[in-house]
C-alpha cells in the first residue's frame, strides 16, 4: 500500500481511523512514523477513508500504524495462534542407505497469562513477549517490505520461541475492518511462520539421535555383513586354490605316469628283435660311410701328391682319379666325372668337410662295395 494512504493517526497517544476523526486537519492526528501532521480523508464515496501527510510523506508512516495496531491487538487480546511446525531429518549409513524422518506438530491456540510490548532482551526489542507458565513466546511483527535481518538473528540468538508475523501485503479494506484484521492478526496460519521454536529444537534433536542410534546399528550390521563377505570370498579363495593344487598334482601325476609309459615302450621297442636288427643297420651304414669318408680324403691326398691336384670325380662313388680316366678305377663306373683341383691345405679341413657332406652316404649307396686291390693301394 502506498505511503501516502495512512491506514491510522495518532492522537493523544492513541491510533484512529479516519472515520473515526473530523476530516481534513481539524483530525488533529499525527504521523506514527514521523509524527508530522496529518490530513483526515473520510468523506470519499469511491476511497475508504485513510490520512495523508499534509506536507511530505515518509515512507514508513503506513507499516509503523499497522504494526502498531497488530501489537496493540496481541497485548490487549493475550491470545495468539501457533503456526505448525514440520522439518524432514534424514541420514545416510556407511553404504548410502538414507533414514528419513519427518518431525512436525499441529497448529495451536495459545492463551497466555501475560503480554507485554516493547520488551528489550539483550540489545534488542521483542515487539510483544507472551507469557504462559513457564513458557515465553517472542512475537515480530513486520509490516515495511524490507525486511529486518539483523533484529531476526539477534532474536534467534536469544534460543527462545520466536514467531514473525508478516503483515506488508494486507490490503487497505482488510486493515480498516475491525473484525477482519483481528482474524488476520491473531489466527491466520498464511502470515505467521516460525523464526525459532524450541519445542520444534527439541524434537528435531531427539529425532536426530534416535536415527543416529539406528544409522549406528545399522553400521554395525553392515560392518559384520561386509567382514561376512570377505571371509567367504577368502574361503572360497582358498577352496579354489586347494582345487587348483589337486588338479596340479594329479595332472603332475598323470605326466610322471605318461612319461614313464612312453619311457618303457621305448625301452621295449629297443629291446624287440626289428629294434636291434635296425641299429646295427645303421651302425653298419655309419661304418661304411666313415670308411667311405676315408677313401675320399685318401684319393684327394692321392690327387694333391701325384696330379698336381687336380683329380676327376667319380659322380657315383665320389672318388677321384687322374684327371684324363674315362672310367672310374674304384667302381668301374663310366662317369660322368667332375674336374677338381684342391690345394694342399685342403686335406686340413678335410675330415669336417666329409662330415658336413652328404657325398660318402651318398656314394656308399650307389656303390655299396668298391674295388678292393685299387683301395688297398691308396693306404700304402
Amino acid at each position: 500500500m502506498s505511503g501516502n494512504r495512512i491506514p491510522f493517526g495518532e492522537r493523544d497517544g492513541q491510533l484512529l481511523q479516519a472515520d473515526e476523526v473530523p476530516n481534513g486537519l481539524a483530525c488533529e492526528c499525527t504521523c506514527p512514523e514521523c509524527h508530522r501532521a496529518l490530513v483526515a480523508a473520510n468523506q470519499g464515496t469511491k476511497v475508504l477513508p485513510y490520512f495523508r501527510h499534509q506536507q511530505s510523506a515518509c515512507e514508513g508512516g503506513h507499516a509503523a500504524g499497522v504494526r502498531r495496531r497488530a501489537i496493540e491487538l496481541i497485548v490487549a487480546e493475550r491470545q495468539l495462534r501457533l503456526p505448525p511446525f514440520t522439518q524432514a531429518i534424514s541420514a545416510k549409513t556407511m553404504n548410502g542407505f538414507v533414514i528419513r524422518k519427518s518431525v512436525s506438530f499441529e497448529a495451536s491456540l495459545l492463551q497466555a497469562q501475560c503480554a507485554y510490548a516493547g520488551v528489550k532482551l539483550s540489545g534488542v526489542t521483542a515487539d510483544v513477549v507472551l507469557t504462559a507458565g513457564k513458557h515465553q513466546l517472542l512475537v515480530y511483527v513486520r509490516a515495511a517490505k524490507r525486511q529486518d535481518h539483523q533484529k531476526e538473528s539477534t532474536l534467534l540468538a536469544l534460543g527462545m520461541s520466536v514467531i514473525a508475523l508478516d503483515l506488508q501485503h494486507l490490503r487497505l479494506e482488510t486493515i480498516l475492518d475491525k473484525e477482519a484484521f483481528r482474524q488476520v492478526v491473531l489466527f491466520d496460519s498464511n502470515v505467521r511462520r516460525w523464526l525459532h521454536t524450541v519445542r520444534g529444537t527439541m524434537i528435531v534433536e531427539l529425532t536426530r539421535q534416535t536415527i543416529q542410534a539406528e544409522i549406528e546399528q545399522l553400521n554395525e550390521l553392515e560392518k559384520r555383513q561386509k567382514l561376512a563377505a570377505l571371509e567367504q570370498r577368502r574361503l572360497e579363495r582358498e577352496r579354489k586354490d586347494t582345487e587348483f593344487e589337486m588338479i596340479q598334482a594329479r595332472n603332475e601325476t598323470l605326466r610322471i605316469a605318461s612319461t614313464a609309459a612312453r619311457m618303457a615302450a621305448f625301452e621295449a621297442q629297443q629291446k624287440s628283435p626289428e629294434a636291434l636288427t635296425e641299429r646295427d643297420r645303421r651302425e653298419l651304414l655309419k661304418h661304411q660311410s666313415n670308411q667311405r669318408a676315408e677313401a675320399i680324403i685318401a684319393t684327394i691326398r692321392r690327387a694333391i701328391e701325384s696330379w698336381g691336384g687336380v683329380g676327376a670325380e667319380c659322380q657315383r662313388c665320389y672318388l677321384i682319379s687322374e684327371a684324363d680316366t674315362n672310367a672310374c678305377r674304384y667302381c668301374e663306373s663310366m662317369g660322368p666325372f667332375k674336374v677338381l683341383s684342391f690345394t694342399p691345405d685342403y686335406l686340413g679341413s678335410a675330415q669336417a668337410r666329409m662330415r658336413s657332406s652328404l657325398k660318402p652316404d651318398t656314394s656308399v649307396a650307389h656303390v655299396p662295395c668298391l674295388i678292393q686291390n685299387h683301395l688297398s693301394r691308396l693306404h700304402k
